[in-house]
């Protein structure tokens, strides 16, 4: 797992006058986990902290399952459209 900093940076439809605002846009409070994708090279999110002056907000998965795909794909297959 990995964990990263980031930082709160309001662009649009942010009130920079709230206290709340202000206070995440100046702080490096943000942290996010990333577990890794079996058999890939991805990273998925698994948990989110965000301390703040109100309280400490945590959202983190309950459950967290990867798997291979054992069926190769062909080489000259044409990706499935969305």
């Amino acid at each position: 797992m990995i964990v990263c900093s980031l930082s709160y940076r309001p662009i649009a439809g942010h009130r920079l006058s709230f206290p709340l605002v202000k206070y995440l846009s100046e702080s490096r409070e943000i942290e996010i986990a990333l577990a890794p994708l079996a058999g890939t090279r991805l990273l998925a999110p698994f948990r989110l902290v965000v301390a703040n002056s109100l309280a400490n907000l945590v959202v983190q998965a309950t459950r967290f399952e990867t798997s291979m795909q054992t069926t190769p794909v062909p080489l000259n297959s044409k990706p499935n459209p969305l």
